[in-house]
Order: C-alpha cells, then structure tokens, then sequence
C-alpha cells in the first residue's frame, strides 16, 4: 500500500538538502586559490575549461593531470537537492525508508537497467590539437566495466570522472586496472544517444522526448504536457536572467528529466542511486547525476506538483547555466533561495492567470509568522550568511528566509546581486568557503546593518501581491 499523506500536512513546507558536499578540501585554502589537496577542473563551461585547478591542458602536459597527488577526506556519494511535503524537520530512517522503498506494491516494477559506459566511437589518432580547449579523455578500466570522461577530481583513493552525459561517477582508485589517456576530446553526449541510452535504462514502459534543452523521460501519455511544463520553466528562467542582466553559459550537456509514474518507483529509484531522501519526498536534484528526479501526482497539477517541478528545473537550469557550480560550496541560501523564488506562479510561468502572484505558496504562512519578530529574522539571516547549518536545524524558516532574501535583492538591490551570484558562480570546487569569508563577501556588497537590510526585506515582501 502507499503511504498517504497525513492530512494535517502542509504541502512543501520542509524543503532541504541532504548532504551538503560532495568534496570538502582537507585544508582550508584561500578562496580563489587551487586546493593543495586536489587536483581539480571547474565543471562551468565545458568547451571552455578555463578554471582548470594546477595544470595547463594541452598536448605535452596532459598526462600530468591524471596523477593523483594527495591525500583525500572521507567522501560522501551525494549531493542532493530535494523537496519535501513533510511539515516536521525529521531526520529520515534509513531502515524503515529502504524497506518501503524497496517492498512498495503499488506499482509495477519498471524494466530498468543501467546503461553501460564504453569508449566513444570514433578515437582521432591525431596528435592533441594545443589549440582545441577541451580536454582529452582518459580512459579507465575497473574490476568490473570500462569508461571514458575526462576527471575533475583526483585524490589518493578516488578518482572523479565526468562522462559525456554530464553524470559524475566516483571510482575507487584500488578498483582501477588501467588507465590512460586518449586522443579523443571530450564533448558532451549527442541528444539522440543519450536518448538511446535512457530508453534502454527505462524501458517500454516510458518514452524519452526531446525538448529543448531536455531529455523528458515519462509516461507516453503524459510526455507533451511535461514538454509543455518545462517549455514554460525555461522560457521564463531566460526571461528572468535576461531582465537582471544575469550571464548565462550555454547549456552543453542535454538536462535529463524523470517522471515516474509512481510514488514506489521513485522511491526504488532513489534508493538505487543512493539518494537519502526525508519520508514525503516528492522531488530532486542530484548534482552527481545532473538529473531531476519526479513522480506523477495522482491528483494533477495541483499547487504542490507545479512547485517541486519549478524548484527542481530551476536548480538543473541554475547548474548548467553558470549561475551555480557543480561540486563547490556556493552558500545554500543562495541556492535554495533561488530555486524556492521561482515556486511562485507568477514567475514560474505555469499559472494560467495574468499577473499570477510572486509569492510561492508554501511560504505565506511560514513568513507571516516570522515577520511578527524582526529580530528572529535578523539572526537568522546572519546565521544562513555565515553558514548552512540551519538548514538542518531549523528548514522552514531557513528556506523562507532565504527565498525573501534572494526576492528583494534581485529586485531593489539587482545589481550587487547579480555581481554576489556570478561571483559565487566562480568559486572553484572542492574549496571550503569559510563563515568570515562568506560574511565578508555578502557585507562588501549589501552593507553590514543586519537590522536595516531586515526592515527592508520586510517591507518589500509584505509589498509583495
């Protein structure tokens, strides 16, 4: 049986992120410098590279960024962002969660299997071109498959491997039986075989479409109106960057969305892929995949549904955009903030009202109650400035909060946002951003009076229609 919902539940009221890093540096480097525990590549801008962390990619220096030369942390495999229905700050039971997930009977079991990475087809056998600025591709042999993508991260005990599908995969270095490095450059998969892969992943059961810059997995029968969704997201996520003058990139590597038919077998999925989701999730955004991860509501397009498909599709957009960067340590409030703003109708662009409201639903009831204390929404904004441990003691403030912070800079303070985002769009991976740096970057851009920047996100967003 499915798990219902209790109905005294609040949709969307405890939104979170589980597990904050997929790397934390050992040492605590100055920001914009390499990490001396890592060699690392800057995933922003694929054709591009030109954050690449110690080495020059070129002919003759190539080989040297596939040795290993330090020491490593222990890794976390993840790093999720999700929505949640639960209106409790719970912590997930990870026994109870994966017998559900895995014994749920209401739903058929889809025919999926994973696809099988392999060398590109067609290897050049040229010398390296020192004029083409994408890397070559190391291939890698393991104890159990064979890949090829170029590694943006190699520790002592770990190797991180991007693929052409955008995927990252982490590969214990005591698995691997050779390595070398090709004549191949890298460059993201081409849409139609991905889409080839992903059918031999999901099944008959679902179809793969293809719109723009997405690959919607889904099923058939619902396939257009999905089209139709995302259309709207990213219409109206490019109209809104263009507005404030905010700098995207090209998307390079197709956006690869999942729409399963049930609540069971997104759960199954979940699971698989190693992604602790809270009881009631009901949607994510994994950077390691680059996939977001959904299921059909079985009540439609309710106000729920049209939230987690914004804050989710925003994410994956805000990721291959250039406004965040995969596997660094952007301030969460930023992040969530960003995403939670585009939940309100009148900026998601799903709501078939003129002028549909800017406030996201889920966040009425929380901020009304917040503003009643100016001075418990000063502290914890100095608290989500400074670091995202909030976030996992106090969710529904802490997302409130940090969507009306990213709402009123974006509008009355949009130039020293837009400079704050791209800034943050430039930290290089794996470097730890410490609480004095983070305070200090905000303060040099909006000002150090905690009360006066309260009392005019308080006035702005009781303003708001």
């Amino acid at each position: 049986m499915a798990r219902r919902r209790p109905p005294s539940v609040r949709p969307l009221q405890n939104i979170q992120r589980v597990s904050t890093d997929l790397k934390k540096s050992a040492s605590a480097g100055s920001r914009g410098s390499a990490s001396p525990r890592a060699l690392a590549l800057s995933i922003g801008g694929i054709f591009g590279f030109c954050s690449l962390l110690g080495c020059d990619l070129d002919s003759y220096r190539a080989p040297q960024m596939f040795e290993a030369n330090s020491a490593a942390d222990r890794l976390p495999k993840e790093q999720v962002h999700f929505t949640s229905a639960n209106a409790e700050p719970v912590s997930p039971q990870a026994d109870d969660f994966n017998a559900y997930a895995l014994n749920s009977d209401t739903a058929t079991q889809s025919e999926r299997r994973a696809p099988h990475p392999a060398l590109p087809k067609r290897t050049s056998h040229s010398r390296f071109d020192p004029n083409d600025p994408r890397p070559p591709l190391l291939y890698i042999e393991t104890n159990d498959s064979t890949l090829a993508g170029v590694p943006i991260g190699l520790f002592a005990d770990q190797t991180f491997l991007m693929g052409s599908d955008g995927k990252i995969r982490f590969l214990e270095n005591a698995t691997i039986r050779r390595q070398a490095v090709l004549q191949e450059r890298f460059q993201p998969m081409d849409r139609n075989d991905l889409a080839m892969e992903l059918r031999a992943e999901f099944g008959k059961q679902y179809t793969v479409k293809q719109e723009s810059p997405y690959l919607i997995v889904s099923q058939p029968y619902q396939a257009v109106a999905w089209a139709k969704r995302f259309r709207s997201i990213v219409h109206s996520f490019r109209l809104y960057c263009t507005t404030h003058g905010i700098e995207t990139r090209p998307i390079e590597f197709p956006l690869t969305a999942i729409i399963f038919g049930t609540h069971a077998e997104f759960l199954r999925y979940a699971h698989q892929e190693s992604a602790n989701l809270p009881p009631n999730c009901v949607g994510y955004y994994s950077q390691k995949s680059n996939r977001i991860v959904l299921f059909e509501s079985p009540i439609g397009d309710n106000s729920e549904t049209i939230a987690t498909i914004c804050h989710e599709a925003t994410h994956q957009l805000a990721f291959n955009s250039g406004l965040h960067q995969r596997l660094a340590s952007t301030p969460l409030w930023l992040v969530e903030g960003f995403a939670t703003m585009f939940e309100s109708p009148g900026l998601a662009g799903l709501t078939t009202k003129e002028g549909g409201s800017r406030w996201p639903d889920s966040r009425k009831h929380d901020w009304k109650a917040l503003a009643k204390n100016p001075s418990s929404i000063s502290q914890l904004l100095d608290s989500l400035i400074r670091n995202d441990s909030k976030f996992e003691s106090n969710p529904m403030e802490s997302y409130c909060v940090s969507w009306a912070m990213v709402a009123y800079l974006s509008q009355r303070r949009s130039k020293e946002f837009t400079e704050y985002l791209q800034f943050n769009a430039k930290m290089p991976p794996y470097q730890d951003y410490s609480a004095s740096d983070r305070l200090r970057d905000f303060r040099t851009l909006f000002g150090n009076d905690p009360k006066l920047i309260t009392k005019s996100l308080i006035q702005f967003i009781d303003g708001l229609q």
